[in-house]
């Protein structure tokens, strides 16, 4: 939604039936010729076009927080328990990751 008001051109509404389209009137670009309009993107009619939204607003977002949650996560949390410096043992600090992380 909010990248869809980025890069397409839309007519500008003067209804204010919610803040989200309060928020695209903003943000909506008034010329046609914007520097973020991408054609392709707002075709609505390409399959590429298509499979390139579902992409950016189903997997990509998903795998960036399977990501964060999976890799950066528990390492940050492994570097903040051992920087503490009270545990002497992998087993202690394991079980220190654990209290900070669930």
């Amino acid at each position: 939604m909010q990248l869809r008001s980025m890069v397409s051109y839309q007519k500008q509404r003067h209804s204010l039936t919610s803040t989200s389209a309060h928020w695209q009137q903003l943000t909506t670009p008034a010329l046609p010729s914007h520097r973020t309009r991408w054609d392709w993107y707002c075709d609505t009619d390409s399959i590429v076009a298509s499979a390139l939204k579902a992409l950016l607003t189903g997997f990509l977002p998903s795998l960036l927080v399977l990501l964060w949650q999976s890799m950066a996560l528990p390492r940050l949390i492994f570097l903040c328990a051992q920087g503490e410096g009270r545990h002497m043992s992998l087993s202690n600090l394991d079980r220190r990751m654990a209290e900070v992380y669930l």
